[in-house]
């Protein structure tokens, strides 16, 4: 985590981490690959979401997109397209299978994809806010 400037709340924190790794999976650097983008954009999503719930006082039943999504449903109204998408994401990367877990590195196209799901949550959710 970036060091924070001094006077912000928890949620705000988050909400910090989730534009600055919401910036950074859109990246094209060469080295980062659709596996790591893939993840950064997972920690975005994670943080957008855990500061857009944490400013109402909220908290998901679990850590999974699916969860996530679930918990943000409850406090806005998402475009049906974008929690559909976003939840598409866990899909990728089954971290509470212990006994039948698989990983699947995103294609360029679905990289694209979830890159513009990342960017429309953001925009979203700022909204929301303010």
């Amino acid at each position: 985590m970036i060091s924070p400037p001094t006077g912000l709340t928890e949620w705000q924190i988050f909400w910090q981490d989730g534009q600055t790794y919401s910036k950074l999976c859109a990246s094209k650097v060469k080295y980062f690959t659709n596996e790591i983008r893939y993840n950064i954009a997972g920690m975005a999503i994670e943080k957008l979401v855990m500061g857009f719930l944490m400013r109402r006082n909220q908290l998901p039943e679990g850590h999974t997109l699916r969860d996530l999504m679930d918990a943000l449903e409850k406090e806005t109204t998402l475009p049906q397209h974008l929690g559909h998408g976003i939840r598409l994401m866990d899909n990728f990367q089954q971290i509470c299978a212990f006994d039948t877990y698989t990983r699947t590195v995103p294609n360029d196209h679905e990289m694209a994809n979830m890159v513009e799901q990342v960017s429309a949550l953001n925009s979203h959710l700022t909204l929301e806010l303010e």
